[in-house]
């Protein structure tokens, strides 16, 4: 499964957990803004000496949910695929931080394939009433938009809300850029963006944002 792992230069002290910070990065076109604040964050967080992993949605081959109810008895779903590692590589991470551009006034179509096919936890963690294996974590979301229209970000956060609720994530900070039609990585909005992100990351890396 294409995915990108990296460590920070600084090792820990022995005996002392290194956080595992997992990126997923939901736009389809490489480079976007979307995928370069996330590139940021994970930037700060290895500046702290925690490990890193990245997956790109879009370079996985996986299918939708298909409804097929194959996970109703058992809490596992049926359709074996790539999106089976990115679970995997969810259940064992500190925090997720996904990021997604607007399509539509929601994810984009990648990233909501992803959170479709958590209906198989979705069914064990609330229907079976069994354990998800997902440890305690936190989650942050990252999404741009072209247009300035701060509402656009509204339908995309209670769908990412209510992903990270099944999986046990609790929502911990979102970085949320409008108005990117026209904008460049030299432009001074995204130049501030992305000081703020590798600062989220820098947070997250040396424990400011608690996991």
């Amino acid at each position: 499964m294409p995915s990108q792992r990296h460590c920070g230069k600084v090792g820990p002290a022995r005996g002392i957990h290194r956080k595992k910070i997992l990126g997923i990065s939901g736009s389809p076109r490489r480079g976007g803004h979307s995928e370069l604040l996330l590139d940021s964050v994970l930037a700060g967080v290895r500046s702290e000496g925690s490990i890193t992993d990245k997956i790109i949605l879009n370079d996985i081959s996986f299918k939708p949910c298909q409804a097929c109810g194959g996970c109703s008895v058992s809490g596992v779903c049926v359709v074996i695929d790539g999106m089976s590692a990115v679970y995997r590589k969810m259940m064992s991470c500190d925090c997720v931080i996904l990021s997604s551009p607007i399509f539509f006034g929601s994810v984009s179509a990648q990233v909501k394939m992803m959170i479709d096919r958590a209906n198989f936890l979705w069914i064990k963690g609330w229907k079976l009433k069994r354990k998800t294996g997902c440890p305690v974590k936190k989650g942050i979301f990252i999404c741009t938009a072209g247009r300035a229209a701060a509402g656009y970000f509204r339908n995309a956060r209670k769908v990412v809300r209510l992903f990270f609720a099944v999986l046990g994530i609790r929502y911990s900070g979102e970085l949320l850029l409008d108005g990117l039609d026209s904008a460049k990585r030299s432009s001074p909005k995204v130049k501030r963006a992305l000081k703020e992100s590798f600062r989220m990351g820098v947070k997250l890396g040396h424990g400011k944002i608690r996991l």
